[in-house]
């Protein structure tokens, strides 16, 4: 961000002012991608393990009888 913001001071103030603006703004976005991966690597790493113990279940079966049992119980035919 250094060589940035010292690549606008021969151009004058301004230059050197924005150079550090547009670096910062480059610095806070690649820091937030960097945050927002780690998040979604973490949240990855906790519901793979749940994934791999639902799968190769029937659910379709599953949830035909719960639906049938609730409609039942409230009166209507399933």
């Amino acid at each position: 961000m250094q060589g940035v913001a010292n690549s606008g001071a021969g151009a004058g103030g301004g230059a050197a002012v924005a150079g550090t603006v547009i670096g910062s703004m480059l610095l806070a976005n690649l820091s937030q991608s960097a945050i927002e991966r780690d998040a979604r690597r973490a949240a990855k790493g906790q519901i793979d393990p749940v994934d791999q113990a639902l799968s190769g279940h029937d659910w379709a079966d599953y949830y035909h009888l719960a639906y049938s049992r609730e409609l039942s119980k409230q009166g209507y035919a399933p």
